[in-house]
């Protein structure tokens, strides 16, 4: 599959993803962020997808790419918290990035 590129336009700003592709072994949704002039370089796990973003377990490389896409808001947010309290490269992003997000909705409903 090629590599996808998309602008995410949110409440802050756009943000452009370059070059997302999967890993070799498939375990990796690599992407290279650019936030204003700042590129960075970004990892989702896949099982992350799995976890939080309704990506069927052993769904295709396209399914894949669709799931990452669709969850592009929700991934920028978490992208640019990291950075916020890290500022390390390159941003691998994990199930634990996305718990506070379903623990702050559920509070909110509450």
């Amino acid at each position: 599959m090629m590599p996808v590129s998309i602008v995410v336009v949110g409440s802050r700003r756009a943000v452009r993803y370059e070059e997302v592709t999967l890993s070799r072994d498939g375990s990796l949704v690599l992407f290279t962020g650019r936030f204003g002039e700042r590129e960075v370089r970004c990892a989702i796990a896949r099982e992350t997808l799995e976890q939080h973003f309704w990506l069927p377990e052993g769904a295709s490389e396209s399914y894949v790419i669709k799931s990452f896409l669709d969850g592009s808001q929700r991934i920028t947010a978490a992208v640019e918290r990291r950075l916020l309290r890290e500022r390390r490269e390159p941003v691998m992003l994990g199930s634990r990035d996305f718990r506070d997000q379903a623990k702050v909705a559920l509070h909110v409903a509450a």
